[in-house]
């Protein structure tokens, strides 16, 4: 399995919710080094996006909080071949993204 194979909406997500806590977009907050890494049949740029965001899970989230990084990485590792209209797998993604983000928003500063 490879980083291309993640879950195109799943791993959006992830990167989305990485955004909104650092409070700026994945573009602004890339080092220049990050900027023109290209890779055959990369065309989306998804390995780029994982470079960038795993440097700023571990240098920045993880100092503001772990359950939240664990969120991200849920979402932008998430391999799955099934489809968000699939009830079952609305309910996982719910379960294991949705609730975790509320439950942190309630028992952390990032709720006030």
């Amino acid at each position: 399995m490879t980083v291309l194979d993640r879950h195109p909406t799943l791993f959006a997500l992830g990167i989305t919710l990485l955004e909104i806590l650092l409070g700026s977009t994945l573009d602004a907050l890339r080092k220049p080094s990050e900027r023109d890494l290209a890779f055959p049949g990369d065309e989306r740029r998804i390995i780029r996006d994982s470079v960038t965001a795993h440097r700023l899970l571990e240098k920045r989230v993880s100092r503001v909080s772990l359950s939240y990084k664990a969120v991200v990485e849920r979402c932008m590792g998430c391999a799955a071949s099934r489809d968000l209209d699939e009830e079952d797998f609305r309910r996982e993604v719910n379960n294991r993204v949705v609730l975790e983000l509320e439950a942190i928003l309630k028992y952390t500063s990032l709720g006030d």
